[in-house]
């Protein structure tokens, strides 16, 4: 049996810093590629479905292209900086956080991660 080191918790994170950088490797690349990941959005007004262009923009978001990345999706900088912020969090949780102190950095790194999940994603649901 494969056995990691260290507690579940920093397993779950570490499974979570793998799929974010895949999500940034993949807005990286997306200019470049052959194929597409198609959304069910394609064609529908942003009205409709307020998560088309989140690809694209993401892309113009890594190029340091905020004026185009507001242009595919009005919602995609405050998305991107959860992703982002969630990233650089999970990675230096793994590295600092000690036995002594991990119940008290899951409740505030779950508080923080749920407050700012609202504030990111909510404009998207209503």
């Amino acid at each position: 049996m494969l056995h990691i080191k260290g507690t579940p918790y920093k397993i779950v994170n570490s499974i979570f810093i793998f799929i974010l950088c895949g999500v940034l490797f993949y807005s990286y690349c997306f200019p470049y590629l052959t194929f597409r990941i198609n959304s069910a959005c394609e064609g529908l007004p942003l009205a409709i479905c307020r998560s088309r262009g989140l690809s694209r923009a993401f892309s113009e978001i890594i190029r340091f292209d905020f004026y185009k990345a507001k242009q595919h999706n009005i919602y995609s900088i405050r998305i991107f900086l959860f992703i982002l912020y969630s990233l650089i969090s999970r990675m230096l949780i793994n590295v600092f956080m000690t036995r002594l102190h991990i119940n008290k950095t899951i409740t505030i790194d779950v508080l923080i991660l749920l407050t700012l999940f609202l504030f990111c994603f909510l404009p998207l649901v209503i």
